[in-house]
């Protein structure tokens, strides 16, 4: 399966942004050895996990429109986080696995994605806050394991559809 992922991997202030997953190494790695293709979309300054790396529009390197062609025509499906990705593929007909940590994924999510969720105890109380006001904490992500899980379901779901 050909799979986008975008890790949107932030820093304010020294901060780790509150959205930012932390197992990506782990799930690139037990996808790619499952024999799935990654094409990571991130910007210049981010950790590369996939080894088919693209810029993404805010990497002045793709533009929008190509980051949708990407989507329309290089993609099975996607992995990200809670994030402007999730709606970018939306509106390109991709959808996949949606990691959220502290928003409500029946607010901010899809229905067509795996939406996955720790525990609502992480959820923030006031949905709309500035991210970057947002204290991190790696416990309110779900498992490397899970994520990888959730993949594989939605491309069995997938299968099945057809």
């Amino acid at each position: 399966m050909r799979i986008i992922i975008a890790p949107c991997e932030r820093k304010w202030y020294d901060k780790v942004c509150a959205k930012c997953f932390p197992y990506w190494e782990e799930v690139v790695a037990k996808l790619e050895a499952r024999g799935h293709h990654l094409i990571q979309v991130s910007q210049l300054h981010q950790t590369r996990y996939a080894k088919d790396f693209r810029l993404d529009s805010f990497g002045n390197n793709l533009t929008l429109a190509e980051m949708g062609r990407i989507l329309r025509e290089e993609a099975d499906m996607i992995i990200t986080i809670d994030s402007f990705f999730q709606h970018l593929s939306h509106q390109n007909g991709k959808h996949g696995v949606v990691i959220f940590s502290k928003s409500p994924p029946e607010v901010f999510g899809y229905p067509e994605n795996i939406n996955l969720l720790k525990d609502r105890k992480y959820i923030r109380e006031k949905w709309f806050r500035v991210w970057k006001e947002e204290p991190y904490d790696k416990d309110a992500f779900v498992t490397a394991d899970e994520v990888v899980d959730a993949v594989e379901n939605y491309g069995k779901l997938k299968k099945e559809a057809k």
